[in-house]
């Protein structure tokens, strides 16, 4: 960021006049704040009034962002103009999940039309296996699929796929690979039948170390095993279609996608080919109607929320000074969601110098973990209740889930906001504030996927801001969307704070029948923060980007 930036210069002396405001006194302050900083887009609602922003903040980070170019920036990569500098490319990734009916323009028309021509084949594949129509070498039907793949190319699909259990067809066997361990590929290929066995070789590059020398080990699996032809029954996801010829990959069994979509935003390509195969045509199509209604939002909205979500990491990573940012989903299905967050983000923003060469002036991006909501109470919450380091969360959750549990992980997901936000009240003192914020989701799960999946956008937002310094690694987008298939989701964003003394873990016990529970903190077992006399509150380079 410039120095002399004026809207940058105006932050600062903003921050400095509130800094010492806690979430106490903004709320008391203004009874209408969880009002106005709520907003919604499609299924999804987002509070930030937890976050330690105000209106003027907000007013003055849209500022920012309009004086560094960031609306144009998105509404020129969404029509295909060259946004990704040091590649003179274009970045496409907006366009897989695109109806081909919001075409316009000739050019952009064929972009689409190569796209859907190739989802067709997808659906048309998929759809074979669905029905046994799939026939092998020896001419068993196919009803396994093991997909190799790694960075990008396995990292969103694998998550997806965990994701959206409840929409897996039982009759098909997925597997997963990804890295050079031989125990990871051993383990995939436990107890399959190389007679009924696909594999999928998904590499942008096609020439990625790992996934080769992988595909390599499972052609020998397959040969060795009574496949005479292995390379009959091997397909390949990739934006090098000749590089994959050459391994051995007949054509018709080639997805291609470009070269201008980014590895770790490939999640609506052909990447996801194996994906497709296990929910089906039908949900996957579903989930990229999801990632379009967000797209959508961006450049219809000027105030839009991915945009506003990204401002508010640069407002708590270059102003606050915050250094990492946990992702906490309450869901198991959820349960591999940092790990491509984590990649998403860390690879996006990870730079030192802009794209026109320069040393960054300002924070490029934190450290992203995370874990499932319940495990991660018992293991890094010490660390942000009663740690030194402040440290945001990101806080997601169902509102309903299939198995019935949805309440007691709802009760502890609004425990742990609320305490971390306010802290305890004892008769001594009001303890700590923190912040955070929160979104949800009332749609089916696939279009929920690609609503908090879409922090893509946020990347964006934030390269832009600093001076796109992510585009000499195939400019991207980060702020993604969810992926979660089934109804109704919640995510709270937070903020953890060491504006005050210190706090309680949150957590509500109840059993899935009671319909009323309390995210009182004095249910919890014990204090936090920075008071050491509290007791513990916790039981002890990617070529496919």
């Amino acid at each position: 960021m410039s120095s002399n930036s004026v809207n940058w210069k105006e932050l600062l002396r903003h921050y400095e006049a509130t800094a010492d405001l806690s979430l106490h006194k903004r709320f008391d302050s203004d009874p209408e704040r969880a009002k106005k900083l709520g907003f919604e887009c499609g299924d999804l609602w987002v509070d930030v009034a937890k976050q330690k922003v105000d209106t003027e903040t907000i007013d003055l980070l849209f500022d920012l962002a309009e004086e560094q170019g960031v609306t144009s920036f998105f509404h020129s990569m969404s029509f295909g103009e060259v946004v990704n500098l040091s590649e003179a490319r274009p970045a496409l990734h907006t366009f897989l999940r695109r109806p081909l009916s919001e075409e316009s323009g000739e050019d952009l028309r064929s972009i689409s039309e190569n796209i859907n021509e190739t989802f067709n084949r997808m659906s048309e594949l998929a759809e074979k296996i669905k029905n046994k129509q799939l026939l092998g070498f020896s001419g068993r039907v196919i009803n396994s699929v093991i997909n190799l793949g790694i960075g990008g190319s396995h990292l969103g699909p694998f998550m997806a796929f965990e994701a959206l259990q409840d929409y897996v067809n039982p009759e098909i066997e997925m597997r997963w690979s990804s890295g050079l361990d031989a125990a990871d590929l051993d383990n995939a290929l436990q107890g399959l039948d190389p007679e009924s066995t696909i594999v999928i070789i998904c590499s942008k590059t096609f020439s990625t170390s790992e996934t080769i020398s992988a595909a390599n080990r499972v052609l020998n699996w397959l040969s060795s095993d009574g496949v005479s032809d292995p390379t009959t029954q091997v397909f390949a996801a990739t934006a090098s279609p000749e590089k994959a010829l050459s391994f051995g990959v007949v054509q018709e069994n080639i997805f291609s996608f470009s070269e201008s979509v980014g590895g770790r935003f490939s999640l609506a390509s052909p990447v996801a080919l194996g994906l497709m195969i296990s929910i089906g045509s039908k949900n996957f199509e579903e989930m990229l109607n999801g990632m379009n209604i967000i797209d959508r939002h961006v450049l219809e909205v000027t105030r839009n929320i991915p945009m506003l979500l990204g401002l508010i990491d640069v407002w708590n990573n270059s102003i606050i000074g915050t250094n990492s940012l946990a992702i906490v989903p309450y869901s198991y299905r959820l349960r591999y969601f940092p790990s491509h967050l984590q990649q998403l983000m860390m690879e996006s923003l990870g730079k030192s110098v802009s794209s026109e060469g320069e040393s960054l002036k300002t924070k490029s991006g934190v450290a992203v973990f995370g874990a499932s909501g319940t495990d991660a109470q018992h293991s890094f919450f010490q660390m942000l209740h009663q740690g030194t380091e402040t440290i945001p969360v990101d806080l997601i959750g169902f509102a309903r889930l299939s198995n019935g549990t949805s309440q007691e992980l709802i009760a502890n997901l609004i425990a742990q906001a609320e305490t971390l936000a306010f802290g305890q009240d004892t008769d001594e003192r009001r303890e700590k504030t923190e912040w955070h914020s929160v979104a949800i989701f009332s749609e089916p799960l696939v279009r929920i996927a690609e609503q908090y999946l879409r922090k893509g956008s946020k990347v964006y937002i934030e390269g832009q801001l600093e001076t796109r310094k992510w585009q000499d690694q195939s400019g991207q987008d980060r702020y993604t969307t969810e992926v979660v298939l089934r109804p109704y989701t919640i995510t709270l964003t937070m903020l953890d704070s060491r504006g005050d003394t210190s706090s309680q873990e949150g957590y509500i016990g109840g059993g899935s029948n009671e319909s009323n529970y309390s995210s009182d903190a004095n249910d919890t077992s014990s204090n936090s923060g920075n008071d050491t006399s509290s007791p513990s509150a916790a039981q002890d380079f990617d070529d496919e980007i």
